[in-house]
């Protein structure tokens, strides 16, 4: 299922959120989902995977999320968007690609994954005094993610992508033309 505009969507009868498996309040309103891809529009409050006995997974490419509440085993694959708090609880994962991420926290047996390069977690300062992720997404976008409280530490875990140079895809290029060239003749 993919949400457009989810102003257009907020027209849904409202549900609570103990009876659905996935909700995005805006203004009041409430839009169920399961495997959802958000690509556009302003969230008040995303909570995945409360009320619900299996795993869900939301893709968010979206503009803003004030607050977001992972739980359960479900899974939240953040790609972009500006997003003021992302609260990871249960046995939840969640994946962060690229956006603008102010603060993270995380307990029970979640997973914070932070995809990006030359990536540095410190322990202290940040806006709460708990440290703060720095480095860089894939695109070469800066980011800086304050942590929220202390424990989220052992929750998190850095992965360096590795970006090839441009001179190492240039020779790679050339080489694979030679191996054309030898092939044909």
């Amino acid at each position: 299922m993919k949400i457009g505009n989810v102003l257009a969507l907020a027209v849904l009868t409202a549900l609570t959120a103990s009876n659905v498996c996935t909700a995005y309040y805006y203004d009041g309103n409430v839009i169920p989902g399961i495997d959802t891809v958000i690509e556009e529009g302003d969230i008040c409050q995303l909570l995945v995977g409360f009320a619900c006995p299996g795993s869900i997974t939301i893709d968010f490419f979206g503009e803003h999320i004030s607050n977001a509440i992972v739980g359960g085993s479900s899974h939240l694959n953040i790609f972009g968007g500006d997003i003021n708090l992302i609260t990871v609880t249960d046995s939840s994962s969640l994946n962060l690609y690229a956006g603008q991420i102010s603060c993270i926290r995380a307990g029970g047996d979640s997973v914070v994954n932070v995809f990006g390069y030359d990536l540095d977690y410190a322990n202290v300062g940040g806006s709460h005094g708990d440290g703060w992720i720095s480095g860089f997404w894939a695109d070469e976008t800066a980011l800086s993610i304050d942590i929220g409280e202390s424990y989220t530490y052992s929750h998190i875990a850095l992965h360096d992508i590795a970006i090839p140079e441009p001179a190492t895809l240039l020779l790679l290029g050339l080489g694979g033309l030679a191996f054309l060239r030898k092939r044909r003749v």
